[in-house]
């Protein structure tokens, strides 16, 4: 599956090295006017025109969500949205209510191991293994 990330701050290098370690993945590009890496864009409308990829990893500042998922939605890419998804309610609708592709909100520090723990009772090993 050919991903690409849109935003390579804090986040979106996290998920560029996600994506590389990730066997059935490949990182189709990066679009980030501050990133100089591999299969680097500065704009993100010609990364999602020039690469095609199967799903987009939306990594930039809140404020830019909106617009960036519109691009997705436009050109039936589904996406992974680091939240919040907007500012607003309403700005939220624009990209969610596009289209028929999918929109995710991340929220992945629910998975976290400790958080798990703490849902469920279960306590961690050194191994940060999960045991009843």
């Amino acid at each position: 599956m050919r991903i690409a990330v849109i935003g390579a701050g804090q986040f979106g290098r996290r998920h560029i090295e996600t994506i590389r370690n990730e066997p059935q993945c490949e990182l189709a590009g990066v679009a980030d006017p501050a990133y100089s890496g591999e299969k680097a864009f500065a704009d993100y409308r010609e990364m999602l025109d020039r690469v095609m990829p199967n799903g987009v990893i939306v990594a930039t500042p809140n404020a830019l969500h909106v617009p960036v998922g519109l691009a997705c939605v436009e050109r039936g890419v589904p996406m992974l949205m680091e939240k919040p998804i907007a500012e607003t309610v309403a700005l939220a609708n624009r990209p969610a209510g596009r289209g028929r592709r999918t929109l995710a909100a991340a929220e992945a520090r629910r998975l976290l191991p400790g958080r798990v723990a703490a849902r469920t009772g279960r306590r961690r090993t050194a191994a940060h293994q999960l045991h009843p």
